[in-house]
């Protein structure tokens, strides 16, 4: 199983420990080119779009079609949610906002401020609230 896919189950694993009523899709590249891994639905019938990406340094893998995609979707509930891991220390989880598509391709981690750090033990309503907010 891949890091990717690995991140994937622990999200939708995750979501079920928090108090939310969210529902997921896990979204194959034949839908198009550049289209999230991810769609979540939540308790108010809300979309958020999240791009799940890992690694093991501060560089990001984003396809052109990942980054137009994100930038042109930025002013919708569009995430790319970065799963960090080393050998040295324990993974951290960084959420971006999808505006930061361009900078994050050019320049990895280091080349945009994130929306939320999540350290492990990840609080994990903290980060489905960060996406949606409760109101």
């Amino acid at each position: 199983m891949s890091r990717e896919a690995k991140f994937w189950k622990q999200l939708k694993t995750n979501s079920r420990s928090t108090d939310r009523k969210l529902q997921f899709t896990r979204v194959e590249n034949s839908a198009g080119l550049g289209f999230p891994d991810v769609l979540m639905c939540d308790e108010q019938g809300r979309l958020h779009l999240i791009e799940l990406k890992t690694t093991l340094a501060n560089s990001l893998r984003l396809s052109p079609h990942q980054v137009s995609f994100l930038t042109r979707h930025s002013h919708a509930s569009c995430w790319i949610a970065v799963k960090k891991e080393t050998k040295k220390y324990k993974p951290v989880i960084y959420l971006f906002d999808a505006a930061d598509a361009i900078a994050l391709a050019k320049d990895g981690i280091a080349g945009a401020a994130p929306v939320a750090a999540f350290p492990t033990p990840v609080d994990w309503r903290l980060f489905f609230n960060t996406i949606s907010p409760l109101n």
